[in-house]
């Protein structure tokens, strides 16, 4: 796949997830840029974002922190200096992409098996929810409110967590395409 093909492919639904969790979302307006326009000096960035560079510099290191970005360097023929071109790594989002998905993933698939394996007790106010031996413990009596404990009826929680599973599922489905 070009790279003119990956830049078309990996939507804003995509870069805004992983920017969130991963660098920060306020690297969004930089990646955009980046995205539609290609490799480009920080000092043009800066001035087209109307930032300052340093600014510019802290977004793009984050960016790269992670390996989401590229870099070519140039020496400035009147100055010198090596000017750095940045351009994205849009590859790696998908990576990135599917990771988080697949952790978050895990996370749940966890919650579920403890949830499966253990009995909960919460009061009428649920302010807490704890398990069979800290309910043992505090006599069935809730520690925050002092209501008794009752058995919680974990099946509809569980069956809230599969269908968040199945969304991520889908979601890694959708764009699967971004990892070749």
């Amino acid at each position: 796949m070009g790279d003119s093909q990956i830049k078309m492919k990996c939507p804003i639904e995509v870069l805004k997830m992983v920017l969130s969790r991963e660098v920060g979302e306020d690297t969004l307006e930089l990646v955009q840029f980046l995205k539609k326009n290609g490799e480009t000096s920080e000092f043009v960035l800066a001035k087209k974002l109307k930032e300052d560079v340093n600014g510019i510099r802290n977004q793009i290191y984050r960016l790269q922190k992670v390996n989401l970005v590229k870099y070519s360097k140039k020496k400035d023929k009147e100055k010198g200096w090596y000017v750095y071109f940045w351009d994205l790594k849009l590859e790696n989002f998908g990576f990135r992409y599917h990771k988080i998905l697949e952790n978050e993933i895990l996370a749940l698939e966890k919650i579920i098996k403890r949830k499966e394996d253990k009995e909960f007790f919460t009061c009428k106010n649920n302010c807490v929810e704890i398990n069979y031996e800290d309910g043992l413990n505090s006599n069935y009596t809730c520690p925050e409110c002092g209501e008794a404990l009752d058995l919680c009826d974990v099946k509809k929680e569980i069956e809230v967590y599969k269908k968040r599973i199945e969304r991520l599922k889908q979601s890694m489905d959708k764009y699967s395409s971004l990892l070749q």
